[in-house]
């Protein structure tokens, strides 16, 4: 969610800088305060969101609702099989 805020925040100021640029307008005050709106709107919306992710990653964004779930302890006999390939690959004799 947040990083649609801040493209949202990147598609203003293309807009901004396009009416600039095609108008031949020179850069006045409004530009400068509607860009470092802009700016600071998209900083703060990265922010935002790399939070909301250190705090789904931590657990501690359980209490809202957010499952994050457990990692799989067995992968599915994954490790079971690459042992088994190893010991296979052993038992051959390579013959020179």
């Amino acid at each position: 969610m947040p990083l649609g805020g801040a493209l949202i925040f990147r598609a203003l100021q293309f807009s901004l800088h396009a009416f600039y640029l095609v108008t031949a307008r020179p850069f006045d005050l409004v530009h400068a305060w509607a860009n470092n709106l802009d700016t600071y709107g998209v900083v703060i919306c990265i922010a935002i969101g790399a939070e909301a992710a250190g705090r789904r990653r931590s657990g501690m964004g359980r209490h809202i609702g957010v499952d994050v779930g457990e990692a799989p302890r067995d992968l599915g006999g994954l490790q079971e099989r690459a042992g088994e390939a190893v010991a296979r690959q052993g038992d051959q004799v390579v013959s020179g």
